[in-house]
């Protein structure tokens, strides 16, 4: 091994003497990213016991379908994160936190999963994207919009609680996921300033661009 920093391919460490040329150091871990993930490192836990203790192909097609679950459930926090920074704020602390609820009541019901009555599991992911639903329905910095995230994780949430009471629970969750993630594509544009709606474009003189002509509604 060589002197971190230093060789082709390698990651720059930062130094006391890069903070003070202005170099911006890396996001620091904070307490509550750390507790999130040991949350998730039980849940994975749960599903490779669960795989190991019965080894055929219907339990690693189950196992395979509950990572994924859970997986992209933690893309989800991972994103809304990203979006909001660190955990300087107390609000992003408590919905990060808030989170670790359901997804810890969704670890222990792994098992139950294998044996056929995924009802609590469910119920737990639908509980999980409420919150994450309402987490980023609270603008993270000024302009941002992120509605339409928003709303793909509260169709989520119906579709994850249909399935806790309804049967062919793969589908539903299979949809449900497919869809987060064409809305976290699509999702989280900025909104134009001076407007909550749909903005006009300046007019032509001023120094200013014209775009185009306004839409009509």
């Amino acid at each position: 091994m060589g002197v971190p920093g230093t060789g082709c391919g390698r990651i720059p460490a930062v130094t006391d003497g890069d903070e003070d040329a202005g170099v911006a150091p890396g996001k620091r871990v904070g307490w509550v990213e750390l507790y999130f993930d040991l949350v998730f490192v039980f849940a994975v836990g749960q599903v490779a016991h669960g795989m190991v203790a019965a080894p055929h192909w219907a339990r690693v097609a189950a196992a395979l379908g509950l990572f994924a679950t859970l997986w992209w459930t933690w893309i989800g926090f991972a994103v809304l994160y990203n979006r909001r920074g660190d955990d300087s704020r107390a609000a992003d602390r408590l919905f990060v936190l808030a989170g670790t609820i359901p997804c810890a009541i969704a670890a222990t019901q792994v098992h139950h999963v294998f044996e056929g009555h995924p009802a609590i599991f469910a119920a737990a992911m639908a509980a999980v994207r409420v919150l994450l639903a309402a987490a980023h329905r609270w603008p993270a910095r000024p302009g941002l919009d992120q509605r339409r995230i928003s709303t793909g994780y509260a169709a989520s949430a119906v579709l994850f609680a249909a399935s806790a009471v309804l049967p062919g629970s793969g589908w539903f969750w299979a949809f449900a996921l497919l869809q987060e993630a064409g809305f976290l594509l699509l999702g989280g544009h900025r909104r134009p300033r001076g407007s909550a709606g749909n903005a006009r474009p300046p007019r032509r003189g001023g120094g200013r661009c014209w775009t185009g002509p306004a839409t009509r509604t």
